[in-house]
């Protein structure tokens, strides 16, 4: 799996587009691929699918989005090991991340497990397939 920011994405790709910097990420040889882009939601790319859109969760209460993308692509990863579905795993990736957001310094990390379901579904029935033509 390659997970990259869009501001890291666009400085390898020389891209502004998310889903042409999937396709550059998967030539060579990633399974999965995450351009994430903070509020703006994420773009998850495989091998085997078309892209997906996976928002963002609304939250006005951000109070500091540092690592957030790292709480992300670690939150997908385990969710991913433990599931097989790149989908769910980046939902729970979204919703961590928005947890993680509301909060400074290590409280991000203490999080209710139900809000934290709560918030993945959401993301989950949010997300969208986007196929590239």
């Amino acid at each position: 799996m390659i997970q990259a920011s869009i501001e890291e994405a666009r400085s390898q790709t020389r891209s502004r587009d998310p889903r042409v910097i999937l396709n550059r990420f998967l030539t060579i040889r990633a399974q999965y691929a995450i351009v994430t882009m903070g509020e703006r939601g994420s773009w998850l790319g495989s091998q085997h699918q078309d892209p997906y859109f996976v928002p963002a969760f609304p939250d006005r209460g951000i109070r500091d989005s540092t690592g957030a993308g790292d709480v992300f692509a670690g939150s997908w990863l385990s969710t991913y090991l433990s599931t097989k579905d790149p989908s769910w795993a980046s939902s729970v990736g979204s919703a961590f991340a928005s947890l993680a957001s509301r909060k400074t310094g290590l409280s991000k990390f203490r999080i209710s497990r139900t809000e934290l379901f709560q918030r993945a579904v959401w993301v989950y029935n949010h997300t969208e397939a986007s196929p590239i033509y």
